[in-house]
């Protein structure tokens, strides 16, 4: 069993990465880096993955360091409205106004949608003595709003 009492490498994000880019464009605006050397380090900071990847970028330069002035990050926080409880909801006997008139707007929509061919066919096999009959489901939408306005 090996011992490996070194420590990891400190891993960085894409906020370390920015600000390390934008310190190598402040030492390019600076007079500090020519073109080519700016590009050179700027392509090493974008692939960096750890801190020992950005220490040598800045070794030669003065100032802050990409990494020297950035607080840790605050573990996530869920936003206010996950943190509130539900209020508990009372236990309800009776189905509520809007449940009723739903419900009845659902049976008297399929006593309408059967009215029809009901009314077609009894109209058929009266051979149509009695045509008057096929008005009856015209009527119905208006009987149900007349019931929903009380």
């Amino acid at each position: 069993m090996t011992d490996d009492s070194r420590p990891l490498p400190q891993r960085i994000g894409d906020v370390e990465r920015d600000r390390a880019v934008a310190l190598l464009r402040d030492h390019l605006a600076e007079g500090r880096l020519d073109q080519q050397e700016f590009d050179d380090r700027l392509t090493l900071a974008l692939s960096a993955r750890t801190q020992a990847d950005l220490d040598p970028l800045f070794a030669d330069l003065p100032g802050p360091r990409p990494v020297q002035d950035l607080e840790p990050a605050s573990p996530f926080q869920p936003p206010p409205w996950q943190n509130q409880q539900p209020a508990p909801q009372a236990v309800v006997s009776q189905p509520s106004q809007p449940q009723q008139v739903a419900r009845l707007n659902q049976v008297w929509g399929i006593v309408s949608a059967l009215a029809w061919p009901a009314a077609i066919i009894f109209c058929f096999a009266t051979d149509w003595r009695y045509w008057w009959v096929m008005l009856i489901p015209l009527f119905f939408p208006w009987w149900l709003n007349r019931g929903q306005r009380r």
